[in-house]
């Protein structure tokens, strides 16, 4: 995330808390390049070393509590209004915070069905609720998971402007691919071709780059994340490529005819229509049918 999108994700927070009632907002994590929170990508979009404390206050209050080696950084961002940079502990400064704030409620990041609202560790839970043990704030924690799902959900304007450049990249990729791709070629041929145009582009994997597009040629193909194989496309058959690459996150699901054979076009619609349902809460997608 740049420093912009954060910014733009912090307002949209704000605005949140107030849409769902909710006092606050709070993620708490430390050695992120271990066990990252997905969230610490919408309010700091960099990575922390020390226990680090960011706490969203519906008044528009912003409050980011870190080791002393990543303050500067986190000053940087232009969207907090108080950054403290702390030597010893972070839980003084995090409940002196709470304290200024007192909300009733306080969202945290646990969630037992969305994965990218669960990102506080059992350890930092343990560590927070012991430190909060003797105050009114232990009683207060509640799930943030609604408030994620609608900050991820509800992209800024930044994140619109680069998903359309996104997707521009991606349709003109997917033309050239078009022109290239004929009866005969393998699964394996086509992972090979877009990954070397992926790499002129200086861009990475959004997975695993074994894997990273997923190619499917045809209904004998492994379904799901499994890797290309010497499978060949052919005629009247559909061919599926799934892929995610980042420098801005986008995955796109293709589907292309192509010979001259019919195929029932009403169940390839229904399938797209099943991912376009799929596609609003994070992933846009694109259905391109070749005919030659």
């Amino acid at each position: 995330m740049t420093a912009a999108i954060v910014r733009e994700k912090l307002d949209q927070a704000v605005a949140l808390l107030n849409e769902l009632g909710l006092d606050a907002w709070l993620t708490l994590t430390r050695e992120s390049s271990l066990t990252p929170d997905p969230c610490l990508d919408l309010v700091a979009g960099m990575g922390m070393t020390w226990h680090s404390a960011f706490l969203i206050g519906r008044g528009g209050e912003r409050f980011a509590i870190v080791g002393r080696f990543d303050a500067d950084n986190v000053r940087g961002l232009g969207g907090y209004t108080e950054v403290t940079g702390y030597d010893l502990s972070l839980w003084p400064a995090l409940r002196e915070a709470l304290g200024r704030l007192d909300p009733k409620t306080v969202a945290i990041n646990y969630s037992e069905s969305d994965p990218a609202a669960d990102g506080l560790t059992h350890g930092m839970w343990r560590g927070l609720t012991q430190h909060l043990a003797d105050t009114p704030y232990a009683e207060r924690l509640v799930s943030a998971q609604g408030l994620v799902a609608a900050l991820r959900g509800r992209k800024s304007a930044t994140e619109a402007m680069l998903i359309r450049a996104a997707i521009r990249t991606t349709e003109k990729l997917f033309k050239e691919l078009g022109g290239w791709l004929k009866v005969g070629r393998t699964e394996q041929q086509v992972a090979a071709y877009l990954t070397k145009a992926r790499e002129a582009q200086g861009l990475g994997t959004a997975w695993d780059e074994a894997y990273c597009p997923v190619v499917n040629a045809g209904p004998d193909s492994s379904p799901g994340h499994a890797l290309p194989g010497k499978l060949t496309f052919a005629r009247g058959q559909i061919l599926h490529i799934d892929r995610k690459w980042h420098a801005v996150s986008i995955a796109l699901d293709l589907k292309v005819q192509k010979s001259g054979r019919q195929i029932n076009t009403t169940d390839v619609f229904l399938l797209f229509a099943n991912h376009r349902r799929i596609a609003r809460s994070d992933d846009p997608c694109l259905l391109v049918v070749v005919e030659k």
